[in-house]
């Protein structure tokens, strides 16, 4: 390698404009993925609740047997 080509080699470690680029990517990426996940858990929470409210339903409409190994009479 020649003196020339040596001066030309790219600088090791991090400079200031790779990390002022990271902090930029930090800033636009950070936002969209809390609204990401805050979309993704809103729906998650209302698909609980919906089923939630089906299996009550379902409950109510068909109440589950009674214990099978209770004999009636048996005190609780």
């Amino acid at each position: 390698m020649t003196l020339a080509a040596a001066g030309q080699q790219p600088q090791q470690g991090l400079s200031w404009i790779n990390v002022a680029i990271l902090v930029l990517v930090i800033a636009v990426c950070w936002p969209l993925l809390q609204r990401i996940r805050k979309k993704a858990r809103d729906s998650r929470r209302a698909r609980w609740a919906r089923e939630d409210a089906e299996h009550e339903a379902r409950l109510r409409n068909h109440p589950e047997p009674s214990d099978p190994r209770k004999l009636p009479g048996d005190p609780d």
